[in-house]
């Protein structure tokens, strides 16, 4: 079996981030936890520019994908789960959607 490793493309410097604070769920615990115990959407405040970047593959705090890299994962890993998550941006009146994945972690490097 083949493996790879994702990484943000470090040259997009004006990408979204997501907030603290958004409701009772620990963004850095979310990826942690079940698919089950989570909302069916999940909803992301973001702190976002007019010029800002939403990049096909976002690191942090948790990994998140746009909806057509998720269907290229899908392809190589049917298996993973996704679940919906909306990133939110009322200032601009913004709303890109992207999945967060439920991969299988494995020993590595």
């Amino acid at each position: 079996m083949d493996y790879f490793y994702l990484k943000q493309d470090q040259r997009y410097t004006d990408v979204p981030v997501l907030q603290k604070g958004m409701g009772r769920i620990d963004l850095w615990k979310v990826n942690k936890l079940p698919p089950e115990e989570l909302p069916r959407v999940l909803v992301f405040h973001v702190k976002a520019g007019k010029e800002s970047q939403f990049v096909d593959f976002m690191e942090s705090p948790f990994p998140l994908l746009s909806d057509r890299l998720m269907k290229l994962m899908k392809v190589y890993v049917p298996e993973c789960r996704f679940k919906p998550a909306a990133l939110i941006n009322p200032e601009l009146q913004l709303q890109k959607n992207y999945y967060l994945p439920f991969l299988e972690l494995r020993p590595a490097l």
